[in-house]
């Protein structure tokens, strides 16, 4: 039997309670709900099935890849799309998260075998509308949401492994950085 999951970062509860409220709003006034079935997160490796009996093995890896890892700063600045459905706030360049991410892709490919073709186009953003928000009503939310002011810094520290249950992503394990 296997499980859906996927590898991201998750901003601090601050950070985290203010992109619920866009997404909040996405749905309350553009129709847009699905961006609120997972927390606010950056995707570091997309959605992967794997096998329940291998959970050690995947949450280990993980662990050793988390502890090698070095506490960085991201900057979040403003908002951005992928016209015509997605509309995101978007991440300022960063060559740690670059490296972090490239890092990640190697280890899970040589430690246990996990590749993902999908992982080697990596554009970091926190999605507050995707697959539901309509063509008619990605314009006006765009127009909205593309002057809306927004920057903050948040220190990521660490890993989470996200489960797909009941339709929703929740945290299923946390790997602190080891730095």
């Amino acid at each position: 039997m296997s499980q859906l999951y996927f590898i991201a970062l998750l901003p601090d509860e601050t950070i985290s309670a203010e992109v619920t409220a866009f997404k909040r709003q996405m749905q309350a006034y553009f129709g847009a709900a699905h961006a609120l079935r997972s927390p606010p997160h950056i995707t570091l490796f997309p959605p992967f099935r794997w096998m329940l009996s291998r959970d050690a093995e995947l949450e280990d890896t993980l662990a050793t890849f988390a502890a090698q890892q070095q506490a960085f700063t991201l900057q979040l600045k403003g908002f951005s799309c992928f016209a015509p459905r997605v509309i995101y706030v978007d991440v300022a360049p960063n060559k740690v998260l670059s490296a972090l991410q490239r890092a990640l892709l190697y280890h899970l490919a040589r430690t246990i075998r996990l590749e993902e073709k999908r992982a080697q186009r990596f554009h970091p953003h926190m999605t507050i509308a995707h697959r539901d928000l309509s063509e008619a009503m990605f314009e006006p939310a765009w127009a909205h949401f593309s002057t809306v002011p927004y920057e903050r810094t948040c220190l990521v520290k660490a890993l989470t492994l996200l489960q797909l249950q009941e339709g929703r992503w929740v945290v299923w394990k946390e790997f602190d950085f080891g730095g």
